[in-house]
């Protein structure tokens, strides 16, 4: 499976009379989720589902925990992550305090072999940038209702496919209508399909 790019428009100040430039930006297909990556480990190897998401709970425990104190954490060969701090510029180091100083953010610094094992096939996708058309929540119960009559159950692409939205868009939008009752899922993670209650 290859990377897919499309261009963006860009403001240019080389490009006379307010033009832009176009330059190439990655086209997501979407989150992988840490629950995704716990069911295709626990496909993969011996080791139970209970346990892999013990360490990932531990591991992000203590991550949180050495960075809060300073260190630099590295994990395996990914890569480190450190914490970034912000405060307002100031003319004379006597006007600021640590009580005025926080942690903004956290830095992450990928690792040579890491950067180069993501390195794969590129290649442009054939539609470039695509938006999530405007629907409201009623449109998009009449549209499943409809498609419910004809099928027993509908998955997260089907959605995507008679809404005209995006999988992230989509898939907010279905759990916003499995919450208020109007649907429910069987399944885990991406396996889910969702159907009226029975």
């Amino acid at each position: 499976m290859a990377i897919e790019y499309g261009f963006w428009p860009q403001p240019s100040a080389s490009v006379k009379d307010g033009g832009k430039r176009l330059f190439p930006r990655l086209i997501s297909k979407g989150t992988v989720t840490i629950n995704d990556i716990v069911d295709d480990i626990v496909r993969g190897t011996s080791f139970s589902r209970a346990d892999i998401v013990g360490v990932i709970s531990s591991l992000e425990e203590k991550m949180a925990q050495y960075i809060s104190y300073g260190y630099h954490f590295e994990l395996g060969n990914i890569g480190y992550f450190s914490a970034k701090l912000s405060a307002a510029s100031v003319e004379d180091v006597k006007d600021i305090h640590s009580q005025s100083i926080e942690i903004s953010n956290v830095n992450f610094r990928a690792t040579a072999s890491f950067k180069r094992a993501c390195k794969g096939k590129i290649e442009r996708a054939k539609e470039g940038f695509r938006n999530s058309r405007e629907i409201s929540v009623d449109e998009c119960k009449d549209k499943v209702m409809e498609y419910l009559n004809n099928n027993i159950y509908l998955t997260i692409p089907d959605f995507c496919s008679i809404t005209g939205l995006l999988p992230g868009k989509g898939r907010r939008m279905i759990n916003s209508l499995v919450n208020e009752g109007f649907l429910t899922f069987s399944g885990v993670c991406n396996r889910k399909i969702y159907h009226f209650k029975k």
